[in-house]
């Protein structure tokens, strides 16, 4: 196993465009680290650098403290899935599985011997090394749920057991390192839930150092022991799913990560006698005095509030004690959409200032389009956002 760390790491292509830049991450042995943001932000050029398929235009790679900047990717013993798959068409799964595997053998050479009376000694070696990559082919296989399909050829696979295949052909070779290139995003939906299940199961079966790509903010939360959330080439932020949920540290992260997205309202702090305010252009609450001592920095100026749709709540009979419980602000709003997902529905609502704002409410909900609510906000759970700092989360460090 190995753990990798990069030091500074960037890459510029021909005409000055920065694809990754001063990149440091350390990934411990046999950790799952989940490289994720939008289109174009460099987490794929990350891992090709890693793999040693891209080159560094600065910076250095290690592996297990050995350093890798100048060695071609198949001496770097790592084992990469493709976004594609990038299976053999014409060989059948057993044979994409194994194919790695029999070249790699020290006596290949000497399958077929045409003086076996000189080469005896060589072909049984041989021999001996076919029957100990079939014993790994077959205890793969088995632990992917595909021994059935061995026979088969890709082309008459679905998309998710020609997944398997793929992650099967990475798992086989027991590689030091194990890169994922959006594996799953040709599947549907419903595969691409049951894939991630079998991945985490596959990293407590294998527990292989990997580091895996997508754009899909749920894939990162679900699988990632730790998340790196990139932009631009820029790292924006490093932690647990949980901490970049709970605690992002700017807009871009609050913004990428939640489904539907956090809601962003602009306000600024007001004192009317002893009581400090939020005000926006819709509101007026009341904040405590630990809230007002964080942003009394920002006080000249306007900062941004950051809403997640459950931290909002219809005001109605069946919520109000509730809402009072946990101390809220209140807006009102006319419903302009909602969306029914079963045991949940996700309204979508202006406010008189013209914000689109969206609340997260229980499926059986009797809130109807067009119709005026008052929206109460747990003022405990809004995460604010320095305008005038690169939209940092303002914490109590500020």
């Amino acid at each position: 196993m190995a753990e990798i760390i990069l030091q500074q790491v960037s890459k510029v292509y021909p005409g000055g465009v920065q694809a990754v830049s001063n990149l440091d991450l350390a990934v411990a042995d046999r950790e799952f680290v989940v490289l994720v943001g939008p289109s174009g932000c460099g987490k794929s050029t990350t891992l090709r650098l890693i793999a040693g398929l891209e080159e560094l235009s600065s910076g250095t790679i290690e592996f297990a403290g050995r350093q890798v900047n100048t060695l071609p990717p198949r001496d770097r013993d790592v084992a990469m899935v493709f976004q594609n798959y990038a299976l053999y068409p014409h060989m059948t799964v057993y044979r994409n599985l194994a194919f790695g595997l029999l070249m790699r053998r020290q006596h290949a050479g000497w399958d077929y011997p045409w003086w076996w009376l000189l080469a005896s000694a060589k072909y049984a070696q041989a021999r001996a090394e076919r029957h100990e990559v079939d014993r790994q082919v077959r205890e793969v296989a088995e632990k992917l749920g595909i021994s059935e399909l061995l026979k088969r050829r890709p082309g008459a696979l679905s998309g998710g057991q020609q997944q398997r295949v793929a992650l099967g052909r990475a798992l086989v070779r027991r590689p030091n390192v194990f890169l994922m290139d959006e594996p799953l995003s040709n599947l549907d939906a419903q595969m691409r839930v049951e894939m991630r299940a079998e991945l985490k199961r596959l990293h407590r079966q294998f527990p292989i150092t990997t580091i895996y790509v997508t754009h899909d903010q749920e894939e990162a939360m679900t699988l990632g022991q730790r998340v790196v959330v990139q932009r631009a080439g820029v790292v924006q932020q490093i932690g647990t799913p949980e901490d970049i949920y709970h605690q992002p540290l700017n807009r871009f992260v609050a913004g990428f990560f939640g489904s539907p997205a956090m809601n962003f309202l602009e306000g600024r702090l007001a004192k009317s006698g002893v009581e400090w305010t939020l005000v926006g252009d819709a509101y007026r609450w009341p904040i405590s005095d630990s809230t007002a001592a964080l942003l009394r920095h920002h006080a000249d100026a306007p900062f941004l509030l950051g809403i997640r749709p459950e931290a909002l709540m219809i005001d109605n009979a069946a919520n109000r004690e509730t809402a009072r419980t946990e101390t809220p602000g209140f807006l009102k709003g006319e419903v302009e959409l909602i969306e029914r997902l079963g045991e949940r529905i996700d309204v979508h609502l202006v406010t008189g200032a013209g914000q689109r704002l969206i609340c997260r409410a229980p499926g059986q909900s009797t809130v109807l389009e067009g119709e005026n609510v008052t929206l109460a906000v747990d003022l405990r759970r809004i995460h604010y956002f320095d305008q005038q700092n690169e939209q940092k989360r303002i914490t109590n460090g500020v």
